[in-house]
């Protein structure tokens, strides 16, 4: 992944070559660190969550375990280093009655000591979160970089025969409904606390914002004194939420005060406004307008001056999502009958396509910056995938329904 931050928005600049951005996007900047595993017999969910987490983070090369190797970790550093391994884990299991007990250490093979131990405990059934737990924990002292394992992601899927709001882990698993409205709900957006779904919902009759403590099942309608409210998104500090109100014939984009109730509108277009996104840093908004007379994506500050338009390609820009780190933005644009997904760098405006069949819609950036979720149709149905920053390694999650509008939530505590 790049590593550059930009602080700030730079609408001018010299266009990059397209094929050095794309391999400097391939480049992650750091080298992968050859690991080897021990794997626990008995156990496959515990050894599939480990290998794919590692293998997924991008900076993890695992090369298996010889046969030959001894049982005691102290006689095996001769071996794995001639294989080029620098890391070793191993694991053992035990059991407290019904409660597993995992131990790992890892080992600095050339230093042959032990630089990292960690204990576990839960039943059967949370082996794979103990399993996204190491993962995320090894990543981190490895690597100084958080693991995305214990993250989720929220999605609508009409599966129950309703539009209802949907959560699940990272990686596709434990998927499971949040809302049982029997309605349509749409838009779901993260607060920076991971505590907090807001999202919209008709069940009361018209298009509401709910606010959804998700691990409490703790809903609350946001009293927004508007014919319809859509598109929330919520500020990096928490305070404010942006989202799109219709009075009249015109949708604008307002911002809420979420501790005093009070908003203000931000954008006075006689079209349609939507889709407010704040930067990481909170100085900026990116949304879509149609006040040129096709939807574009448009930057102004984050009191709603010095607007301008940042999207010159394409007749139907839209969906605009700015990465964790500030320095690029996905969004969704018009191919014929389809939607693609792009990547547009900030500073430059260089435009990437990171898909190119079927028809993709709603990207949003993994906390880390390194994957994109979104929905696609290629298979028929609309379903979840996720790939890589440079559009490589998709990956489809949901296998039931139509499931859209994905969106990834921060580090969760």
């Amino acid at each position: 992944m790049v590593q550059k931050i930009f602080l700030f928005f730079i609408l001018s600049g010299v266009l990059l070559n397209a094929q050095e951005v794309f391999l400097e996007l391939k480049t992650s900047g750091l080298k992968e660190l050859p690991l080897t595993v021990l794997w626990l017999a008995d156990y496959p969910e515990w050894n599939e969550t480990v290998k794919e987490d590692l293998l997924n983070s991008g900076q993890i090369k695992i090369i298996e375990p010889p046969q030959n190797l001894p049982e005691d970790p102290l006689k095996s550093f001769e071996i794995l280093k001639n294989l080029g391994v620098e890391f070793f884990l191993t694991t053992s299991l035990s059991k407290e009655g019904e409660i597993l007990v995992l131990r790992h250490n890892l080992y600095d093979v050339k230093a042959k000591k032990i630089i990292f131990a960690k204990k576990y405990k839960g039943e059967r059934k949370t082996i794979k979160t103990m399993a996204h737990t190491l993962t995320d924990e090894l990543l981190y002292h490895l690597t100084g970089q958080k693991g995305i394992s214990l993250t989720k992601i929220a999605f609508i899927s009409d599966r129950s025969g309703f539009k209802e709001l949907y959560i699940m882990d990272a990686d596709g698993s434990n998927q499971q409904p949040l809302t049982l409205y029997k309605s349509i709900c749409l838009s779901p957006a993260w607060a920076p606390s991971g505590k907090e779904i807001y999202f919209v919902s008709y069940h009361t009759g018209r298009p509401s914002i709910i606010a959804l403590q998700w691990l409490e099942g703790k809903a609350k309608n946001l009293k927004i004194p508007f014919k319809s409210a859509s598109s929330p998104c919520v500020s990096p500090d928490g305070k404010y939420l942006l989202f799109s109100g219709s009075k009249g014939d015109s949708t604008n984009i307002y911002r809420l005060d979420l501790e005093n109730n009070q908003y203000e509108q931000l954008t006075f277009s006689k079209s349609i406004d939507t889709d407010g996104f704040y930067s990481p840093f909170g100085n900026f908004i990116l949304f879509t307008s149609g006040r040129s007379g096709t939807p574009q994506i448009y930057y102004m500050n984050s009191e709603g001056l010095d607007i301008k338009r940042i999207t010159q390609e394409g007749s139907y820009n839209a969906e605009p999502k700015i990465s964790p780190q500030g320095n690029y933005f996905v969004y969704t644009s018009r191919e014929g009958l389809n939607f693609q997904i792009y990547l547009q760098e900030i500073s430059s405006g260089l435009r990437i396509p990171l898909t190119f069949s079927g028809s993709n819609e709603s990207p949003s950036f993994s906390p880390d910056g390194k994957k994109i979720v979104y929905s696609s149709n290629i298979t028929g149905n609309y379903e979840i995938y996720v790939m890589d920053l440079n559009g490589e390694n998709k990956k489809r999650l949901t296998f039931s329904g139509n499931n859209t509008q994905p969106v990834w939530s921060p580090y969760l505590k």
